[in-house]
């Protein structure tokens, strides 16, 4: 019977088995509110896996979606994938424990195709070494990459005498000008005011708003902050709303003691949820006045008021 049907209407039953399966694993995280990773773009496919099994025509149709998003752990997974006729559907890369960055092995070309495919990127590592070098790590992959619009890194290593929004500025300059959604849970906890001071300088346009992040869409940040600016957010998501001409949406989980995991709907580009760790997630909506004044005295223009409103106050849960 499967094998009579037109190919449209094949793709339309695995395209709404995605949809259904989807809306499944939404439901079954609310229920359970557990583990330790960020909820972002994982693949819903039990569905579609049973469905692709009806018939060879059926798996064809069904690849480019079962194979959108991709979980690799090893090199050897990269180098089979990379050979693979599936390779070219390949859209999201979640790398849970990216330890080959941090060996002393030669990468190879197989992970930088990988990369470079991407357009959605999410990692982490069980290394301490991969976040106290982030910049070095991650930029040596996103050097060349002009195809990457949303990165997310999460961390549950534990780093003491570490910064955490130091490190975030460190690697700022070495995104991709492509990136519309960033997120970050990044270990540390030793906050600093020079951190802040430090990020405020890589996003801060000199004569130009070409930075790395002046594309920037949407912004998630969860790590440990100053006591000022844990108790009140909103005095850091401001000034970066400031600096950062193209975001529309920015949420940060101050880290105060136990870390938790509350999964955010937030309504990103591609329509999944962003999970982040915190006691609380504070989410903001920023808004810009495009009039331009001239100011007084010495005939300069200044630039469009910007403003930020809580759209929602998330309390975290202990799984």
């Amino acid at each position: 019977m499967a094998s009579s049907l037109p190919t449209e209407v094949l793709i339309a039953i695995c395209e709404q088995a995605f949809v259904e399966s989807g809306k499944q694993s939404t439901k079954s995280r609310k229920r359970k509110q557990t583990g330790s990773e960020l909820n972002v773009f994982k693949p819903c496919v039990l569905d579609l896996k049973s469905l692709s099994c009806a018939s060879r025509r059926f798996r064809e149709v069904a690849a480019p979606l079962l194979f959108r998003n991709i979980c690799v752990r090893t090199r050897e997974q990269v180098v089979d994938l990379v050979r693979s006729r599936l390779f070219a559907h390949v859209y999201h890369v979640h790398f849970p424990a990216i330890n080959i960055l941090t060996c002393r092995r030669p990468l190879g070309p197989h992970i930088m195709k990988l990369i470079k495919q991407a357009q959605s990127l999410k990692l982490a590592s069980l290394e301490p070494a991969f976040y106290t070098d982030l910049n070095r790590h991650l930029g040596y992959l996103l050097s060349s990459h002009s195809r990457l619009t949303r990165l997310e890194i999460y961390g549950e290593v534990n780093l003491p005498h570490v910064d955490g929004m130091s490190v975030l500025a460190d690697l700022v300059p070495r995104l991709p000008r492509t990136i519309r959604t960033l997120a970050v849970t990044l270990p540390g906890s030793r906050p600093s005011i020079g951190g802040i001071e430090s990020l405020f300088a890589q996003v801060t346009p000199e004569g130009t708003v070409h930075h790395s992040l002046s594309r920037l869409e949407h912004l998630y940040m969860s790590m440990q902050l100053p006591l000022q600016l844990s108790l009140s957010p909103a005095e850091l998501a401001l000034p970066i709303a400031r600096r950062l001409p193209s975001l529309d949406l920015i949420a940060i989980a101050p880290h105060r003691g136990s870390q938790s995991v509350m999964p955010l709907h937030l309504g990103d580009p591609g329509g999944y949820g962003w999970g982040m760790s915190g006691d609380r997630v504070e989410v903001w909506k920023v808004g810009r006045d495009v009039r331009w004044q001239p100011t007084l005295g010495d005939g300069r223009e200044q630039g469009p008021i910007t403003t930020i409103i809580n759209v929602g106050t998330f309390a975290g849960m202990n799984g």
